[in-house]
């Protein structure tokens, strides 16, 4: 149905069944489930940094949409993406298309590695940077340029802390980091403002299996805000909000932890975040390193941002726990 739909809309119509590059392109589209149209869009911030967005938007007919909507996929919600430390805009490109492809008008933002934030002479900004200025910014961008008065939202890592902490703290609109080995990244990076994962294998910091081939950056603030939580016995985790629907998902590929990130952590968020609606947590085997591109991991995004119904292993193997209002 969904195929037929974009065969038939008003742009492709006229190309149906003809033999020219036009209904090539049409039906390579449909074949690969590229079926929606790419906008990138900017916000500045109140401290005039600018923050880049990029819009997958489903190209499909109104009633298709209707049908959607019918079936009890929230279509007038726009779902917001984003991703964890030494990220940028196309990180989480593949989970965005395929949202999208299911017929949601969906956001990737860019907390942190963008050009604007995270070159080498940009600003080197805190913690609170992100949750007072960048992510208010950026989700205010998502509903001024939909016209929308709420989001459904996705955040990895640090996309979770920042925006759990802007809300915590009352801005319009985690994680526990990477265990050091020492304090090495600090004495040898002191002079950078800005640091890739490069920089830190070349400390010694990762094992060199785990770099990204990515040059994304952080600024020096944010990651000695991430050592200090690390080598604290007194973080509190965030997520003293209350959202209409929340959704947890943690890996235990070491046990009590994805390496990085504890399930005990992960609980006192869920503890924390209080709801109109319904909440739930979920466990996949996996590592924080391949977490958010496990196939189960974004198959239950997908079932819980769309109120799809889980399978049968999905509902009691993955599911831990579950609270309704």
């Amino acid at each position: 149905m969904k195929v037929y739909d974009y065969l038939h809309l008003g742009g492709n119509q006229e190309h149906y069944n003809i033999n020219n590059e036009q209904f090539k392109t049409i039906v390579k589209n449909a074949l690969n489930d590229e079926m929606f149209n790419v906008f990138d869009k900017s916000v500045v911030s109140s401290n005039g940094i600018t923050l880049r967005l990029r819009n997958l938007k489903p190209n499909i007919s109104n009633d298709y949409l209707e049908y959607l909507n019918s079936t009890g996929v929230p279509t007038d919600l726009p779902v917001v993406l984003a991703h964890g430390l030494f990220s940028n805009l196309t990180t989480w490109e593949v989970l965005g298309a395929e949202i999208s492809n299911t017929g949601r008008d969906t956001w990737l933002i860019e907390i942190t590695g963008g050009p604007s934030q995270d070159c080498d002479d940009c600003i080197d900004y805190t913690f609170y940077n992100l949750t007072d200025i960048f992510v208010p910014a950026l989700l205010n961008g998502v509903l001024d340029f939909t016209g929308k008065d709420k989001i459904q939202y996705v955040g990895f890592s640090n996309g979770c802390r920042a925006a759990l902490d802007s809300l915590e703290r009352g801005f319009d609109i985690g994680a526990s980091g990477i265990k050091l080995i020492d304090d090495r990244i600090n004495r040898n990076l002191q002079d950078k403002k800005h640091i890739s994962f490069k920089d830190m294998f070349a400390t010694g910091i990762f094992n060199f299996n785990a770099i990204s081939k990515g040059t994304e950056k952080i600024s020096m603030n944010l990651w000695r805000q991430y050592d200090d939580w690390i080598n604290s016995n007194e973080d509190k985790q965030p997520g003293n909000i209350t959202v209409n629907n929340f959704v947890i998902i943690h890996g235990n590929a070491a046990g009590s932890s994805d390496i990085i990130v504890t399930v005990l952590d992960e609980k006192h968020i869920y503890n924390n975040t209080k709801i109109n609606d319904t909440k739930r947590r979920f466990n996949v085997v996996a590592t924080h390193i391949d977490l958010d591109g496990r196939s189960t991991t974004k198959n239950l995004i997908r079932k819980s941002i769309n109120k799809e119904k889980l399978n049968f292993l999905e509902k009691n193997i993955n599911l831990i726990e579950s609270d309704e209002k």
